[in-house]
């Protein structure tokens, strides 16, 4: 059951294995770039799904600053690419500085995103946000439980939630589950209930506040 309603949030990926070597990849000038290239360094676990998408606003940005890509190899690439992610991460560390636990959002690709520093980490946030839930909601749609993944998700895609929420809900599931919660028992309405928690929470509040204004 957990496995069934874990699948339903994950995105899953298809991918076909790579003639070309890792080495003789790495040591390819990038020339026109090649979405195809850039597959293959995901199936060789050079970047993760996440990476894919980080990756491209990494170039947009090489692009402002006039810096050429075409002379580099895939393997000068990945190494400036590290560096602006660990960058960005430092930038995020410093806006977001307000305790000693680090928040991680999940994504839909498996990987952990760092959001800041906070009193609390996310998983503890869930974990208490999901306590003494209400009985019953006004919405009757929201009593049901989301033991049901067909039902379940055909509900959640009429609430029409934002993009936020989506990912919240998301990362409740999944935290919910790690911690050997009876997720099939929840009802939609208590992930959008501890969702509104968590999100207006003392910890997590200044941090989503100052994401916004980046």
């Amino acid at each position: 059951m957990k496995n069934s309603l874990l699948l339903f949030l994950l995105f899953l990926i298809s991918t076909n294995l790579p003639a070309q070597t890792k080495s003789e990849l790495l040591s390819t000038k990038i020339g026109n770039l090649d979405i195809k290239s850039i597959q293959k360094l995901k199936n060789y676990n050079l970047l993760s799904a996440l990476d894919m998408h980080t990756l491209s606003v990494f170039i947009v940005k090489l692009a402002q600053q006039e810096t050429s890509i075409k002379n580099l190899t895939y393997a000068q690439l990945l190494e400036k690419f590290a560096t602006y992610k660990k960058n960005q991460k430092r930038q995020v560390f410093k806006k977001n500085n307000f305790g000693n636990d680090s928040i991680f959002i999940r994504t839909p690709y498996g990987d952990k995103y760092f959001i800041g520093m906070g009193k609390l980490s996310l998983e503890e946030l869930v974990l208490r946000a999901s306590k003494s839930l209400p009985k019953l909601y006004d919405k009757e749609v929201l009593n049901k439980k989301i033991g049901n993944t067909k039902e379940a998700t055909a509900i959640i895609k009429g609430l029409n939630l934002n993009e936020e929420d989506h990912v919240f809900f998301g990362n409740i599931l999944i935290i919910l589950s790690e911690h050997g919660k009876e997720i099939d028992r929840y009802k939609i309405g208590d992930f959008i209930e501890i969702t509104k928690r968590i999100k207006n929470s003392d910890e997590l509040k200044p941090i989503l506040r100052n994401l916004k204004k980046s």
